[in-house]
C-alpha cells in the first residue's frame, strides 16, 4: 500500500503543476496586455 500512495501523491502533484504550467500560459498574454495597458495609462 505504501507504493500505492507515493504513486498516487506523484501523480497528484504531477498533475497540478501541469494545471499551474496550463494556467500561467492562459493568463499569460492577459497580465502582458494589462501591464502595457497599465504602461500606456501611466503616460
Amino acid at each position: 500500500m505504501i507504493v500505492v500512495d507515493a504513486v498516487y501523491s506523484l501523480l497528484v502533484v504531477n498533475q497540478a503543476i501541469s494545471i499551474n504550467r496550463l494556467h500561467r500560459i492562459i493568463s499569460y498574454p492577459y497580465t502582458r496586455n494589462h501591464y502595457i495597458l497599465m504602461q500606456l495609462r501611466l503616460h
